[in-house]
């Protein structure tokens, strides 16, 4: 074909029809919709996007209603806040590790103030000795403090002749957020609510640059709660601090402006991406609804690595983890982030952990040229489709809670409880079935791992609370008490539990299926002994007595089943009734009535329930 040819040469448009014709060829005879999946969210996912699922709107970055961003500046003139709180046992010991922030690039004061005991204005002196306080912005969650922290700040500033234009950032709290945890609120609920209102807002309005109320949407996921219930419950909780501000005498765009919302990211990265952009279009939303000005509410995202997803074992892959959760926030355009250390689930964090969680803002800052785009998910037909439906989804919950007479009602109704209890028993379900994969949990665990030193938060509630409390949980607690049963027994016994694999016909017969076994035992802590390749009963039952375990699994192809099988599960059972055989591997029909009549307990297969099967083992073996 000569060159005038090729550069004339059209090629036939595919249509989605094409497509589809061709998915399914590859398919084999099943329908597309088998690629279709369900989301915690109860959205379904398309293996394929195109611009009618996602119609690209004429929303603008930095224009109402903030879907794109609440401005139109990339982060490299506008960075996102290194939010690393740095924490101590000491004034003197924060200030030092502060100051060592700074020096390394964070360009925020943020800190934790637990178990500093801070009481007056000379202890805030000691706090920021040789830090330029002036020039930073603060992110300080006050939550656990009992002292006003913000007001002797603000004595601070004013002795040392600041401008009050320059206390910039977030010094707030929020006020629910503890009575949610604990189940407990105050007997005059309505007026506690309305004077801590009344007092945070005339902080901001003495400081108008600083923000002085909190909503923490990590409450619900860190319970286990989806993104939809997330922002549902944080809109609902930010409409009862505007109602309480509005019976005051304030105007919803007087609290909207000094409102900071925080939202948790875990590891599904587009799901992360559309519910940031989604909630800042549902606060637009809101704002509307209240005939405000469109500035007033313009959403402020403070995002947080996941503590849900966090592991005590191999929790190196946190790291991976947070670097993944950390990239969404950015590109889901959050104002400040602060990314856990990959050991915070121990409540013993390193120099180390805190550092490395501290680089990761700085690889993603200067590495990714994430920095150089503003919205870099804007057009995807994926996030934008996602977006649109976790902004309906969102409202619908949102007006729901509404009608149940708001936030704290639906609470003592036990609706908010029972939403995040549903979803939270369907993560824990899939988790436990390998339905989803956390890394060094329930897939490719490290059998060295042991069970770390853990200092243990126990939440302060009693009989006395007026609702279901919602608590903090973590993804992998089922796997990670058996697995530390697992230790503990292997320190007490000086052995470890233990399977014998029979491996029956050659290497390419067995291998498959023990490989899965090896994996789906060792997420329990159960270690596993084969035998060699078996070709008879004699071997097989050789090798149990050679070995004495109390639980064996057979290993190999289908048509090894049918040769072998029966005949050694009749034989296990005739000579060791005591012991309990299984088989890798889920079979039916007549086999599988063949091989339970000869004496197979159960088998170990894809949708085997892990934490249940292990648990069943250790209860035979005392353990449990």
């Amino acid at each position: 074909m000569k060159l005038k040819e090729i550069k004339e040469t059209s090629f036939p448009k595919a249509t989605l029809d094409d497509w589809k014709g061709k998915a399914e060829e590859s398919l084999k005879g099943k329908k597309l919709e088998s690629l279709y999946s369900s989301t915690y969210e109860d959205i379904e996912l398309k293996p394929l996007y195109t611009k009618e699922d996602g119609a690209i709107g004429k929303e603008v970055p930095g224009l109402s209603p903030y879907t794109r961003g609440i401005t139109d500046l990339p982060y490299e003139v506008n960075p996102w806040l290194i939010s690393q709180a740095v924490q101590g046992d000491s004034v003197q010991q924060v200030n030092e590790k502060l100051k060592n922030a700074v020096k390394r690039g964070q360009n925020v004061i943020s800190l934790s103030l637990k178990g500093l005991g801070i009481s007056n204005v000379k202890d805030i002196a000691e706090l920021f000795d040789g830090i330029d306080v002036s020039n930073l912005p603060f992110f300080i969650d006050v939550s656990d403090s009992k002292t006003d922290i913000c007001n002797l700040l603000m004595s601070y500033w004013v002795e040392k002749g600041f401008s009050k234009d320059q206390l910039v950032g977030l010094i707030g709290e929020d006020y629910i957020s503890p009575f949610i945890k604990t189940g407990k609120v105050p007997a005059e609920l309505e007026s506690s609510l309305e004077n801590w209102v009344s007092s945070a807002q005339q902080k901001h309005i003495d400081y108008p640059n600083l923000k002085t109320i909190f909503v923490k949407g990590s409450d619900v996921h860190n319970a286990g709660g989806n993104a939809v219930q997330e922002l549902a419950a944080s809109l609902s909780k930010a409409i009862t601090y505007i109602e309480a501000g509005v019976k005051n005498g304030y105007s919803a765009s007087d609290i909207a402006e000094n409102i900071y919302f925080t939202f948790s990211i875990d590891n599904n990265f587009f799901m992360n991406v559309a519910k940031l952009r989604a909630a800042r279009r549902l606060w637009s939303m809101i704002g509307e609804a209240y005939n405000s000005t469109e500035q007033a509410f313009r959403m402020h995202i403070h995002a947080e690595t996941s503590n849900f997803t966090q592991t005590l074992y191999d929790p190196h892959v946190n790291m991976l983890r947070v670097t993944n959760q950390a990239f969404a926030a950015v590109v889901g355009g959050a104002q400040s982030i602060e990314i856990h250390p990959y050991d915070k689930a121990t409540g013993n964090t390193t120099a180390f952990s805190e550092r490395i969680a501290h680089n990761v803002h700085l690889i993603l800052k200067h590495e990714t040229l994430l920095d150089k785009v503003v919205d870099p998910a804007g057009g995807s037909w994926y996030v934008e489709s996602l977006t649109d439906e976790l902004t309906e989804k969102t409202w619908a919950l949102f007006l729901k809670i509404d009608s149940l007479g708001g936030l704290f009602n639906s609470l003592k109704q036990g609706f908010i409880q029972d939403e995040i209890n549903r979803v939270y028993t369907l993560k824990k379900e899939n988790l436990a079935t390998r339905k989803e994969s956390l890394i060094g949990t329930n897939v490719y665990p490290n059998p060295a791992d042991v069970y770390p030193n853990v200092v243990l938060h126990k939440p302060n509630t009693d009989s006395t609370t007026s609702f279901e409390p919602i608590l903090t949980r973590r993804w992998a607690e089922e796997f990670e008490q058996i697995r530390k049963k697992a230790n503990e027994y292997q320190i007490q016994a000086a052995s470890s539990i233990k399977f014998g694999c029979i491996l029956l016909n050659n290497l390419k017969s067995h291998k498959p299926r023990l490989d899965f076994v090896k994996g789906f035992l060792a997420t329990g802590g159960v270690l596993t002994e084969e035998s060699s390749p078996i070709y008879t009963v004699e071997e097989a039952i050789a090798f149990v007595q050679a070995t004495g375990f109390t639980h064996y699994v057979m290993c190999g192809a289908d048509d090894d089943y049918k040769e072998m099988a029966i005949e050694v599960a009749n034989k296990f059972s005739e000579v060791f009734p005591k012991k309990k055989l299984f088989v890798a591997g889920k079979q039916k029909d007549e086999l599988h009535n063949q091989l339970m009549v000869a004496g197979v307990k159960d088998y170990i297969h894809m949708k085997s329930h892990v934490p249940n099967f292990i648990s069943a083992v250790m209860n035979d073996l005392g353990v449990m």
